[in-house]
């Protein structure tokens, strides 16, 4: 080095030179993030830190200490178990990792500095409030203000609403075939799952024609562009009440959603049926609880997560995006505890019409855990990695106000950065 440069790294602080504090699970000296912000607002963040964090590292140190453990040979053995461990948890790990990365997404900022917190007090509502793009029952006029006419703008929507779901189908298809499959023990469930998504690895063509994957693409095609067609319609009519706009589109929305799972599990409960007997049709009843259960998920999604988010943000000072992103996942995902009896009493009368009350309530408590915590992971991608790559698309290829972020303005403008570099280059090798 140089003098002159080590004279330079004096003028940082300690925090900024010792980038090895990240990786250290011991520091605690007091200038390594210098966090400003109220015990009361940095104390949930700090617990969600550690709950992501440790729902990272947890699937690969369970099977490493489960195989040490379960036989303690030789190396070849134990990465022979370790194999076969991945194998079964493959699936849901991967499931739990990608969820909990954008789950704890909000967890992650702590306020380092008050610079940094004024600086957002300039922007517009629409550009804080980075939460709206995960959250499906966004309806607000001010998110993305587009601009194209409805013409144009209709065949976009549909188009963003067909990726959107083909993104989201594989994994949630894996989990409700699952479900209706073989509602037995949490182990006999993932095992399940990593087999179908083994198909869906080594044999695409036939998991992406086959009757889970197509019917629950319909459901989700279905959801995604009646909202979207549903907030074009909105725009056309020039409604800019934030109320009004959330009535209708959540209206049409769950009207969409609700029936078309409904008619969906009803034809996986007929394709469920014991083979050599006669696949009886679907009862009212079954198809009415599917309705109540689906119903009871929307409510909790549109209506009771924006309520508690507001009351965090009012009562306990967090943070607007924190607040409402982790509404948003978090209660859809415990309201299917609530409704994990519906479910199984739907398809235990589907298969045991003439079983005694004691039958049913033995039904529903052999298979809670099961079917609660698989719908409960369900919610992850269908209300998180779905409605994010819907608002997503929609925000690269429908023309808006803000035009820098068209995927077409902005892959121009990489080409334009590159070939500018390029000839910044060739002039600095050209001969003197």
């Amino acid at each position: 080095m140089s003098n002159e440069n080590s004279n330079s790294n004096e003028t940082k602080t300690v925090a900024e030179r010792l980038w090895a504090r990240d990786w250290e699970f011991g520091d605690s000296h007091f200038n390594t993030h210098e966090f400003v912000e109220e015990a009361k607002v940095r104390a949930p963040k700090e617990i969600g830190c550690a709950f992501a964090a440790s729902f990272l590292v947890s699937p690969l140190v369970s099977i490493i200490d489960k195989c040490i453990v379960k036989d303690i040979g030789t190396t070849a053995t134990l990465m022979k178990n370790m194999t076969s461990c991945t194998d079964c948890t493959l699936f849901s790990s991967n499931v739990v990792v990608e969820s909990v990365s954008f789950f704890s997404l909000p967890y992650t900022f702590l306020t380092m500095s008050n610079e940094n917190s004024n600086s957002n007090e300039t922007k517009t509502v629409a550009e804080r409030l980075w939460a709206r793009d995960w959250e499906f029952g966004d309806s607000h006029f001010n998110t993305h203000e587009f601009v194209e006419e409805a013409k144009v703008r209709a065949p976009k929507e549909i188009g963003c609403a067909f990726a959107a779901s083909f993104l989201v189908s594989p994994l949630v298809s894996i989990i409700d075939k699952c479900i209706v499959k073989d509602i037995g023990t949490t182990a006999t469930l993932m095992k399940n799952m990593g087999v179908a998504a083994r198909e869906m690895i080594f044999q695409p063509k036939q998991f992406l024609t086959s009757k889970p994957f197509v019917l629950t693409f319909a459901v989700y095609f279905g959801t995604y562009a009646v909202a979207n067609l549903s907030e074009l319609a909105l725009d056309v009519n020039k409604i800019k009440d934030d109320s009004q706009r959330k009535t209708l589109k959540v209206s049409a929305a769950s009207v969409a959603n609700i029936s078309l799972l409904a008619w969906r599990d009803a034809i996986f409960a007929r394709d469920a049926a014991a083979a050599g007997t006669v696949k009886p049709k679907t009862p009212m009843r079954s198809i009415g609880l599917f309705a109540v259960r689906d119903g009871a998920t929307m409510y909790s999604t549109f209506y009771v997560a924006p309520k508690a988010a507001d009351f965090l943000v009012e009562e306990h000072g967090v943070e607007r995006n924190t607040a409402e992103l982790g509404c948003a996942l978090a209660i859809p995902m415990v309201t299917q505890i609530l409704t994990a009896p519906i479910h199984i009493h739907a398809m235990d009368y589907f298969n045991k019409p003439t079983a005694t009350f004691a039958e049913r309530i033995d039904a529903i408590k052999g298979e809670f855990n099961t079917v609660s915590f698989a719908r409960g992971l369900r919610i992850l991608p269908a209300f998180g990695i779905g409605s994010f790559s819907n608002n997503k698309f929609r925000e690269l290829f429908i023309r808006q106000t803000d035009e820098e972020k068209l995927l077409q303005r902005r892959v121009t403008r990489f080409i334009e950065t590159r070939l500018t570099r390029n000839n910044d280059e060739k002039r600095g090798r050209a001969p003197a």
